[in-house]
């Protein structure tokens, strides 16, 4: 049975936080009292946006699905009465979304009696069916699960190991049939000898031609992210790409893993934290699968934070946006973010932000994309609570390629003519925005045929940006004002 919670929302003062890119809007609460750990947030395929998460005093998971710009409809529990979920506070169930299809897999409790479990949602997240059982083990074990779907076949990554041998290595099992029935697993590391890391987090991606699992090794404590490809679709795999030689060496269990998406077709963005001379390090990897090399490789940082607690980034990459968030030391335990249109080497360490400067502890992020809007939630310490917000990135690193728009004169001392010569009958909005974020002028697309002209004459010196939202994509440009 599936239970229905109603929500308490708590709604926070507006915070505004202005660096050179971003604004940060309301922080909410998206429940409270259920727990708060491992946040995952996913746009869902009706344009709106799901979380799910556990919670360590019921061994429950929740799902709330975004109703409405600030608020969330009630929590879900998704595990049946009697059937206690695994919870880590670094890690746990994982969502993915095809079409109208939501897709949870969670662990059940219980070292060595767990199992994976995979439930579904047929209508973006209102009603979810019963629990699916995922794996097929019956000696060994399973932890830590990642899915991912890709044209109706559903990809779901674990650890397997045994009570007493142990032997940790990552599996992938494949459900052709939506999620009904699973077939056996298929090994992905335990041919290349080494152990994975036993308390580490793997990630699944999929594209036309390749599913990816990374996963954290342990071989004689060195704790690199490795990248496992197979070629047929998850019946074998064969290769491996060594994304991460940072050689991070401790004896002892990091309780981390990696991120990833796909770029391109031939390239992919993966990010996790390492250590280097006892600093400890977060890394964006832009990744060639098809050459077998690393294009950039990118150390996250912030313009005066240290680096100390930096750790648990996650990504998304969608319409040329890459969003990055993390967890770091600031006031507290605070969540950081960056983002990019021109992958890793746009993640500026003069353009991030403190998301959640506050003197309580934030931690444990995750971040979706949505129509140009970067979407973060995190797991907020007092109360035990799961929070949510909004960061407007519109400015500065954001700035997209021309794609055939003109601007003149720019710089200009006055009046500016914006030309979309390419606009081909498309409805796009435009927005004047300063330079700070704040939103100076909006000209609907009724308004707009072919040309925009715009007075800037009671204007500031300074640089401002246009935004033109169109059906399926954001375009951002810089205008310099004299």
């Amino acid at each position: 049975m599936i239970k229905v919670i109603l929500p308490v929302l708590f709604f926070v003062p507006f915070i505004a936080v202005n660096a050179q890119n971003f604004n940060v809007n309301n922080h909410i609460t998206v429940a409270t009292g259920l727990g708060n750990y491992h946040p995952q947030i996913e746009v869902l395929g009706d344009g709106e946006l799901g979380v799910i998460w556990t919670d360590a005093a019921g061994n429950d998971i929740y799902f709330a699905k975004r109703n409405g710009i600030d608020q969330f409809a009630a929590s879900i529990q998704l595990n049946p009465d009697g059937l206690e979920v695994q919870d880590y506070n670094w890690s746990g169930a994982d969502l993915t979304v095809e079409g109208n299809n939501v897709y949870v897999i969670f662990r059940s409790l219980g070292f060595d009696t767990g199992h994976i479990y995979l439930v579904k949602s047929t209508d973006n997240g209102l009603t979810f069916g019963d629990t699916v059982r995922v794996d097929n083990m019956l000696n060994d074990y399973g932890q830590f699960p990642d899915v991912v779907v890709y044209n109706d076949t559903i990809y779901a990554t674990f650890m397997k190991h045994g009570f007493v041998t142990m032997n940790p290595q990552f599996v992938v099992s494949r459900s052709v049939d939506g999620g009904a029935t699973f077939e056996p697993e298929v090994d992905v590391t335990g041919w290349l000898g080494d152990e994975a890391c036993d308390c580490c987090q793997g990630e699944i991606i999929v594209d036309a031609d390749r599913v990816i699992v990374f996963y954290r090794e342990n071989e004689l404590n060195t704790r690199d992210i490795k990248a496992v490809v197979s070629l047929d679709r998850g019946v074998t795999f064969t290769q491996y790409l060594p994304i991460d030689d940072h050689n991070w060496v401790i004896a002892a269990c990091p309780s981390t893993g990696a991120d990833a998406r796909f770029m391109t077709d031939q390239i992919m963005v993966s990010a996790y934290r390492t250590t280097e001379s006892t600093v400890a390090k977060i890394y964006l990897n832009e990744y060639n699968v098809i050459t077998d090399v690393s294009l950039n490789e990118v150390s996250v940082t912030m313009d005066g934070v240290t680096p100390t607690g930096i750790n648990y980034p996650q990504i998304y990459y969608t319409d040329n946006l890459l969003g990055i968030v993390w967890e770091g030391l600031g006031n507290s335990t605070d969540v950081f973010f960056n983002a990019s249109t021109t992958g890793a080497t746009g993640i500026l360490s003069s353009n991030a932000i403190n998301v959640t400067n506050a003197n309580s502890s934030q931690s444990k992020p995750d971040i979706a994309i949505l129509n140009g809007t970067f979407h973060i939630v995190y797991a907020e310490l007092t109360g035990a609570e799961v929070k949510y917000c909004r960061v407007n990135a519109t400015t500065g690193i954001l700035e997209t390629e021309n794609n055939g728009v003109s601007i003149y004169p720019n710089p200009s001392s006055g009046f500016v003519q914006i030309n979309l010569p390419n606009l081909q009958n498309e409805d796009v909005v435009l927005t004047l925005f300063s330079g700070n974020g704040e939103v100076l002028e909006t000209i609907p697309y009724e308004a707009i045929q072919g040309s925009v002209d715009l007075d800037m004459t009671d204007l500031q010196t300074g640089i401002y940006f246009i935004q033109l939202a169109f059906e399926d994509r954001i375009e951002v440009h810089r205008i310099v004002k004299y």
